[in-house]
């Protein structure tokens, strides 16, 4: 599990910072959402760690969106 920290630029692939509680950051991608909905203090859980054959980026899922006054837009 982890938080969302900052979003990557404004890609289309919906890939956000996410500082894991284990306490390292990794560019993930969320999946089962649209971007607008994933804000700055969302939490997630992996979903999957890497994709078939090492490429791609771990996939995340919300959990818990963040709280309205932490929501980047």
């Amino acid at each position: 599990m982890g938080v969302v920290v900052r979003r990557n630029g404004q890609t289309q692939h919906n890939t956000w910072f996410v500082a894991m509680d284990e306490g390292f950051n990794l560019l993930c991608q969320v999946v089962g959402t649209a971007p607008v909905v994933v804000a700055v203090g969302a939490r997630v859980t992996v979903v999957r760690a890497v994709a078939p054959h090492g490429q791609g980026l771990p996939v995340v899922e919300l959990t818990h969106p963040a709280p309205d006054s932490q929501q980047w837009w």
